[in-house]
C-alpha cells in the first residue's frame, strides 16, 4: 500500500518539500514490487503505523526493489494531525537533513 493524493500524508510529504512518486494515483492503493521499480522513487519511507515495519522489512524492501534509500518514519509525524503538528516541522526537516547527509 502507498498514499497517493488528496490524502494528509501525501499534503505533509509536499510541505514538508518531497515528490511523491505515487500523487498520480488516488487515496491509498495497492502498489507491487514491479510498480516500485518502474516508479523509481528515491526514497521509501516504511511508517511505524499501521504496521509496525522492523529493519529486517527494510533489507527485504531494498533486495526486492533495488532502492538503497530506505527508511522507517515515524508514523505519527506523517498522519496525526492535532498537538503531534506541533512537533513535525522539526522532525521533517531533520529526516531531509538526514538523508542529505547520505
Amino acid at each position: 500500500m502507498t498514499i497517493g493524493h488528496y490524502t494528509y500524508i501525501s499534503d505533509m510529504l509536499r510541505i514538508a518539500g518531497y515528490d511523491n512518486s505515487c500523487s498520480h494515483l488516488t487515496r491509498y492503493p495497492e502498489i507491487s514490487v514491479e510498480d516500485i521499480k518502474r516508479l523509481r522513487p528515491d526514497h521509501i519511507f516504511l511508517s511505524s503505523e499501521p504496521y509496525p515495519f522492523k529493519a529486517e522489512d527494510i533489507a527485504e524492501i531494498k533486495k526486492e526493489t533495488g532502492i538503497e534509500s530506505v527508511h522507517l518514519v515515524d508514523g505519527e509525524y506523517f498522519s496525526w494531525y492535532g498537538t503531534r503538528a506541533l512537533k513535525k516541522s522539526d522532525y521533517l526537516k531533520d529526516l531531509q537533513q538526514h538523508l542529505k547527509d547520505k
